[in-house]
């Protein structure tokens, strides 16, 4: 289909207008805001027969390639430039200077001239060297971009590079799939989105295309939004490409740390200061004696080279050397802990620092969800460290025949978990209780349907064909949301057990189930969905590393006070934190809402008393830190 002139205009001027350049085809408020019907129009496509190839071609043309654009890297010659405007460095290259001179007008030979430059050049060598193998290795670990997705271009779904898509594209979503760019969802089935990477919430997001969202929502809870870099952890759907490239939310954050400001290290300081101090000693001492010796008679020839051997002797010509060494020494030793230094004076700097600021999902914790406290219908709470009876095994063979996760015995010999992080977590502990294969009890209790999890009803039901005869029917979900009959007596002391688990800040997951005899027609299942009666409740949580602690208390033994960044809830960061011993008596907690209400002077004021930032955004983080 060809496109008009008008038609090309149109798109131009809706898409990439001036209006909208902000935030690539319009302003990030405005996706989750506006109702799907408002987004496509706006974006001018249609979610069954996406764009056209002559459409996309035109938007790439004015939005680029959906890539994250590196930083400038300097040149050959600007990295030499740069290492030759340190002081030292500088002061050495004047010694160099005064020392031909000496040699041309003393007539002595070019040795000492020769060997301060060879120590400067050997300077610059090794720093460029380094500060090129580590760019290297950071530059393999920033390969994260999904390299192919599934668009509906034309009408037909085809498989194609990420880097081709634009804004208005209708894209695929599996469980599975790296989500390629920011999109606002058309339609979702039990879709979860894992979005630990950028917002710090270790638990996958549900997502929903319905959700109508109103004001300033922080990321996490834009749950009619995919967002580039993250992973689809269960369910499928459709949605339509927002934003692309530096315009995501992944490459808001590669702008943010492009445009910091750099600064000098302590180290580098010092030697400044230091590199100073001896060049105005050494001028000084070289007049004083030149001075001196001409009041005295001597000849103006004969003090000046005496003045000028005095200014090159006074100059330690090897301590950049020297310095630099050290410092390569030290990045080598921090190589072997599995630490990349991108510039050899943050070596230094390390042993400089005072605060120590973390983020919690995967660096802090452990970045799985893990069950830690269990109760059955009639009994006591439990931990996940006791040793099982019958009765609680049978228990969490039940919890996990209420959900899809599986596993499979990877090359290693070792357990390989696959599905929902809450569920992942159900079954590793089945495993590490000696029960990781439940397919005794699923071939015991078959399942014969199942009703998916949705935002709307919080919970998921699976319909299991009883041995005997009839059928079992098992939900799971939050406590508040099932369908429990009110006239069990055990429901008042399972909201007691729920408090109790939430107050710890578990993710507590309900089990609740009854038997029939017939099972409705299969497209009004949901009719099962009633007067269920509870089993019992799990409390899940992302632990924290085992080592973490010990890692907080030899930095705080140091005199280096830890601090929690995380875009996770404030309850789950605060039990997180009290835990490691980050938060101490007489620190508190700020969230990302409160924080955006206060200003950079109310901040400067106040940043030393909190421990823990929780549900911030990128650009939180950096202006905390």
């Amino acid at each position: 289909m060809e496109l008009t002139e008008m038609e090309i205009a149109e798109i131009l001027q809706t898409v990439c207008g001036e209006e909208n350049k902000e935030g690539g085809s319009g302003s990030y408020s405005e996706w989750y805001e506006n109702g799907l019907q408002s987004v496509l129009q706006e974006l001018n496509t249609d979610p069954d027969l996406g764009l056209t190839e002559e459409q996309a071609a035109c938007l790439q043309g004015c939005f680029g390639k959906n890539t994250i654009k590196p930083p400038q890297k300097a040149g050959l010659a600007q990295k030499i430039l740069h290492q030759l405007k340190d002081v030292s460095i500088i002061v050495l290259l004047i010694a160099v200077a005064l020392s031909f001179l000496l040699a041309f007008l003393h007539g002595d030979g070019y040795v000492e001239p020769f060997v301060i430059l060879a120590v400067v050049v050997l300077n610059i060598v090794l720093a460029i060297s380094q500060e090129g193998k580590a760019e290297k290795a950071l530059e393999a670990l920033e390969q994260i971009a999904a390299p192919e997705c599934s668009v509906i271009r034309d009408g037909k779904q085809m498989s194609m590079a990420s880097v081709e898509l634009v804004p208005g594209d209708i894209i695929s979503l599996q469980t599975g799939n790296v989500v390629p760019a920011d999109a606002r969802l058309i339609s979702a089935t039990g879709l979860f989105c894992d979005e630990s990477a950028l917002t710090g919430e270790s638990e996958p997001v549900g997502k929903d295309e319905s959700a109508i969202l109103n004001g300033s929502i922080p990321l996490g809870d834009q749950h009619n939004m995919v967002f580039s870099g993250c992973v689809i952890t269960a369910g499928h759907g459709l949605a339509v490409v927002t934003t692309t490239g530096m315009d995501t939310q992944i490459g808001r954050i590669a702008e943010f740390l492009h445009d910091t400001e750099q600064v000098k290290t302590p180290l580098q300081k010092r030697l400044d200061g230091l590199s100073t101090t001896i060049c105005w000693i050494a001028v000084t001492a070289a007049f004083f004696l030149l001075a001196v010796g001409l009041r005295g008679g001597t000849d103006l020839g004969s003090m000046l080279m005496i003045a000028i051997s005095l200014a090159v002797a006074a100059v330690p010509e090897t301590l950049s050397l020297i310095v630099t060494l050290s410092l390569t020494n030290g990045v080598q030793r921090m190589v072997t802990k599995n630490a990349l230094i991108r510039k050899l004076p943050a070596v230094e700097t390390l042993g400089n620092a005072s605060v120590i600021c973390s983020d919690k999902t995967g660096t802090l914790t452990q970045n799985r969800m893990a069950v830690k406290g269990l109760w059955i219908r009639g009994g006591e709470p439990f931990g996940d460290d006791i040793e099982f009876s019958e009765e609680q095994t049978r228990f969490l063979k039940i919890l996990s025949m209420a959900g899809n996760a599986t596993f499979t015995t990877g090359a290693n010999g070792e357990a390989e978990y696959f599905g929902n992080a809450t569920e992942v977590g159900i079954l590793r502990l089945l495993g590490e209780k000696g029960y990781g294969d439940s397919s005794e009890i699923a071939l015991e209790y078959p399942r014969v349907a199942e009703i998916p999890f949705s935002s709307e009803r919080k919970m998921m039901s699976v319909v299991l064909k009883d041995k005997d005869s009839g059928y079992i029917v098992l939900t799971k979900g939050a406590l508040d949301w099932l369908p429990i009959s009110e006239s069990c007596g055990e429901i008042q002391e399972a909201r007691q057990v729920h408090d109790e688990f939430a107050n710890r800040a578990l993710r507590v997951i309900a089990l609740a189930g009854k038997r029939v005899d017939t099972l409705p027609d299969p497209a009004h299942l949901e009719e099962l969905e009633c007067d269920f009666r509870i089993l019992g409740l799990v409390g899940l949580i992302d632990p924290a590393r085992p080592e973490a602690a010990e890692a907080i208390e030899t930095a705080r033994q140091a005199g280096i006070r830890t601090v929690m960044i995380t875009g996770d809830h404030a309850t789950t960061a605060a039990a997180i934190a009290k835990d490691l011993g980050i938060l101490r008596e007489g620190q508190n907690v700020m969230t990302g809402a409160r924080l955006a209400e206060i200003s950079d002077v109310e901040l400067q004021d106040t940043v030393r008393n909190f421990s823990v930032y929780a549900r911030v955004t990128p650009e939180d983080k950096i202006r905390i830190v």
